[in-house]
């Protein structure tokens, strides 16, 4: 476990697999350290940051520090991957283990590292930006095929991923209203939802035969899409917005806008995460955290004691509880 402590040049690893916790092992770092990430096989821990780490301190140029757990001692081995301009604030590894990606907030390039390389250090390729294009987020799809940005211009841009590197360019998606704040794959990389400051959602379904084309809009946030997540079997995506309701989307049906659940008992439910097992659903907000059993029956049995009632035949069907 790794533990990232902000305006300080260090980060600090934990050693859990002890009877007792122990004391951190403290890894120095060249300016603030912002990001924190661990590769696929536990092989190497990276940090992200850079800039000032002292308020009124001149701003530096982003630093990415590679940390070879396999080393007895991880600060004798480590290295630095330079190359970014402003400070790294996000960082992404593949789940195949090959590839590490990071950006800054606003900056005009991402970096893609190999990890399989010999030398780490040496294997960068430069993901450039347009103009006005800069990346606000990132993120690599669970089958590490396909590696996306999100850009003050309302635009989302892919890039597919091989063993020889990232395509040239970039497939880029239009249908955002507003600069991207969020970008997030489904587990098994069919869907990626695209939220934006606007509260505009979309959902994009890549085994389609047009992608361009394949884009649900998702109505009913009206301020900045700040999280999401999507159950272990890939039927419910669960978003949250600021100062807004939680809401729930049926990806078995083919306008999940048309049976959506707006969470209403927390009016502001901004960061949504699901269990593993996607039995509960966790919604906080500034106020409050709430906790939402999502299995059938138990939903079922409350409507039941709601209503005063069983549900209705075409009721059953809205919420694909039975075959239309």
């Amino acid at each position: 476990m790794a533990a990232v402590e902000a305006q300080k040049q260090m980060a600090r690893l934990w050693d859990l697999t002890g009877a007792t916790l122990s004391a951190p092992l403290e890894l120095p770092h060249d300016g603030a350290a912002h990001a924190v990430a661990f590769s696929q096989d536990d092989r190497w821990l990276i940090t992200g940051g850079g800039g000032p780490w002292r308020e009124g301190s001149p701003p530096g140029p982003g630093k990415v520090h590679l940390w070879d757990l396999h080393d007895d001692d991880p600060t004798s081995s480590a290295s630095v991957l330079p190359g970014h301009d402003v400070a790294v604030c996000t960082i992404v590894t593949s789940s195949d283990g090959r590839w590490l990606a990071s950006g800054g907030r606003g900056s005009d390039r991402v970096i893609l590292w190999n990890l399989r390389s010999d030398d780490p250090s040496g294997s960068s390729r430069v993901l450039s930006l347009p103009e006005n294009a800069e990346m606000l987020t990132l993120v690599i799809s669970p089958d590490s095929k396909w590696l996306v940005t999100g850009g003050v211009d309302n635009h989302v841009r892919v890039w597919q991923l091989t063993e020889n590197g990232p395509s040239a360019s970039p497939i880029v998606l239009k249908s955002n209203t507003a600069p991207i704040t969020l970008v997030m794959w489904s587990p098994n990389s069919r869907w990626l939802a695209t939220g934006a400051h606007d509260g505009s959602l979309r959902l994009w379904d890549f085994s389609a035969n047009e992608l361009q084309s394949s884009a649900k809009v998702l109505p009913g946030h009206v301020r900045e899409i700040l999280s999401g997540t999507f159950s272990h079997d890939n039927r419910w995506l669960v978003t949250g917005a600021r100062s807004d309701v939680a809401r729930i989307w049926d990806l078995g049906v083919d306008d999940p806008a048309s049976t959506a659940v707006a969470l209403r008992r927390q009016s502001d439910g901004r960061y949504v995460a699901m269990t593993p097992n996607s039995r509960w659903l966790i919604t906080a907000g500034m106020q409050s955290t709430q906790a939402w059993d999502l299995d059938i029956e138990s939903l079922l049995e409350r409507a039941r004691r709601v209503a005063g009632r069983g549900l209705t035949t075409d009721e059953m069907r809205q919420y694909s509880l039975i075959e239309p």
